[in-house]
C-alpha cells in the first residue's frame, strides 16, 4: 500500500496470507494508493514493471473483498 492504510483491506490480506512490501519489484501482485495517477516513487515503479495499480476501492471491488 502506498500513501494510504485501509485497516480492513490489510486484515482481509493477511486473512489470505498475503503480505504487505515496502517497496515494489517484479514479484510484487498489486500497487494499492489512493490516486493511481499519482506520481509517487511506488506507483512509478510498479507501472515500470507492469505491475496493477488500485485504489483500495477498485482493488476490494475486483477481488469481492
Amino acid at each position: 500500500m502506498s500513501g494510504t492504510r485501509d485497516k480492513d483491506l490489510e486484515k482481509a490480506l493477511s486473512d489470505v496470507g498475503a503480505s504487505l512490501g515496502s517497496s515494489v519489484s517484479n514479484k510484487t501482485f498489486a500497487v494499492i494508493t489512493p490516486d493511481v495517477n499519482s506520481d509517487t516513487g511506488k506507483v512509478a515503479a510498479a507501472k515500470k514493471l507492469e505491475v496493477p495499480v488500485f485504489t483500495p476501492a477498485s482493488f476490494k471491488e475486483k477481488y469481492g473483498l
